[in-house]
């Protein structure tokens, strides 16, 4: 016996399918709970929910031993399943939005620090190449020199690819888009963080007594730890990066800066249509076009106090 029965409702009948669409309406018929699941699709009309309701109430009539349940936020696990099963959605196009100013340096500045990552990432991870000790196991060698060049070295990128990525930031604020600017502030804080890592300087690792002077000794162990930490951080930034990059290719077309400048004029207009200048001068019949011409606070309201006692009354 099956578990479930799927119908959709087409001219006046319900007719049992292995398919439904975002304009459906469906039925999910369970005879061993008996329970009769309704489900309304994204693209359901107005209308024609109206218009159903009268076989709806056939339906509890027929079946009146069957409890029906109208389906909402909260779906049970086994109609979900069905659903997800059983929903075509191929004929559905999303719509693109433009890709303006703040999108697009989005993408600019999401690519430079990439780059600049890749770039710091080979300087900050080059402990593993330092020397390894002959004498003694476990142990690299690094002079004191190379050691102070290489965090200097690091530091620099590293100031880089903070002033990208709190570029990168400001970009995402302007999108108010809540998971770019998740990764743009989550990217700025770990490089923010990195850099006051690399900064402990000569604290940054634990140094091994017995080493020649002016050489330090460190531990592999130490350095592995060091650049797991550093593996982390490049996966928490560069995968939301990556994904952010690819949902604004994905979900935004391109515009042209004179299609975006009409755009933009279009809004103030609209923007204007509602300011309180032009709501005043609607009120008490002035134009728009010469907003030095409006009276002052008090005439205002004079003229509102003057509106309300009429409206005030009594009607002989």
């Amino acid at each position: 016996m099956r578990d479930m029965f799927s119908y959709v409702f087409n001219e006046g009948k319900w007719i049992e399918t292995d398919k439904i669409y975002p304009h459906d309406i469906a039925l999910f018929l369970d005879p061993k709970e008996e329970k009769i699941y309704i489900w309304q699709g994204p693209r359901v009309d107005s209308v024609v929910e109206e218009d159903i309701e009268p076989y709806i109430d056939e339906l509890k009539i027929k079946y009146e031993k069957f409890k029906f349940e109208k389906l909402g936020d909260v779906i049970p696990l086994k109609v979900e399943k069905e659903i997800e099963e059983k929903l075509d959605v191929s004929f559905e196009t999303t719509q693109k939005i433009d890709r303006d100013p703040q999108y697009f340096m989005f993408l600019v500045f999401g690519f430079l620090g990439l780059i600049s990552m890749a770039i710091m990432y080979i300087f900050i991870l080059n402990p593993l190449g330092w020397d390894a000790s002959n004498e003694l196991v476990g142990i690299k060698i690094v002079s004191e020199v190379q050691y102070e060049r290489w965090i200097e070295l690091s530091q620099t990128f590293l100031i880089v690819s903070i002033v990208i990525f709190e570029l990168l930031f400001v970009c995402s604020i302007l999108t108010k888009k809540i998971f770019l600017i998740s990764t743009a502030g989550l990217a700025s804080l770990i490089q923010l963080g990195t850099y006051k890592y690399i900064s402990l300087g000569v604290y940054l690792f634990d140094f091994q007594s017995g080493a020649d002077p002016g050489y330090y000794h460190i531990l592999v162990t130490e350095i592995a730890y060091y650049t797991l930490l550093h593996i982390l951080a490049i996966v928490a930034v560069v995968i939301p990066i990556i994904i952010s990059i690819s949902a604004i290719f994905k979900d935004t077309k391109p515009i042209s800066f004179k299609d975006w400048k009409a755009k933009r004029a279009e809004k103030a207009i609209d923007l204007r249509k509602y300011s309180i200048i032009t709501r005043t001068a609607r009120f008490i019949g002035e134009s728009v076009d010469n907003p030095e011409n409006l009276p002052s606070n008090r005439e205002l309201l004079k003229k509102n106090k003057k509106t309300i006692d009429i409206k005030l009354k009594p009607i002989d």
